[in-house]
């Protein structure tokens, strides 16, 4: 498969350290693979990646979330146990504190890594091990792409770790 150099872009970090990685290829002819086919022309990747010591910051930070939640769970479960009402079990355990923390965690946790985990990279950095992959699709709607440009999520992608020289294909 023919693939021209494309260009990549870096995006800074969010608030919880996750940032993107964007790059494009160019398929002049297209690409066709295991049945899947890219039509010619730009394809486009995005990626997370992570800062090691933040990413393990934020770790530690959503399993602390996590233990509180946990406790206030069983604090109200310990009220209703003593034969509190639901009301008042609900009214010992602050309900603006839980939700809260559970804001919070949310916030943190759509940053993380998702199932597919994370490659170490160069220094610390650490790599999503896959993301997304996109084709631009203009036509008529948004005239070609005058007035703004749509993309289609296509499919995903995996990085897989490079290999030393002369290291055996299995």
């Amino acid at each position: 498969v023919e693939a021209r150099p494309g260009g990549w872009l870096a995006e800074p970090p969010d608030r919880c350290g996750r940032s993107a990685l964007r790059f494009y290829i160019d398929f002049p002819d297209g690409a066709q693979r295991n049945g899947a086919a890219l039509p010619p022309g730009r394809a486009f990747f995005r990626a997370a990646c992570w800062d090691g010591a933040q990413l393990r910051q934020f770790e530690a930070e959503a399993s602390a979330v996590r233990a509180e939640l946990d406790a206030l769970g069983a604090a109200a479960e310990a009220s209703a146990s003593l034969g509190q009402s639901a009301e008042r079990a609900e009214a010992a355990v602050p309900s603006e504190r839980r939700q809260l923390l559970e804001y919070q965690l949310e916030i943190i946790e759509r940053s993380m890594p998702d199932e597919r985990g994370v490659l170490p990279g160069p220094g610390d950095l650490q790599m999503a091990a896959g993301g997304e992959l996109s084709i631009k699709t203009d036509g008529v709607a948004n005239m070609w792409g005058l007035i703004s440009s749509n993309f289609d999520t296509i499919g995903g992608f995996a990085f897989a770790p490079i290999r030393p020289a002369g290291a055996e294909v299995s």
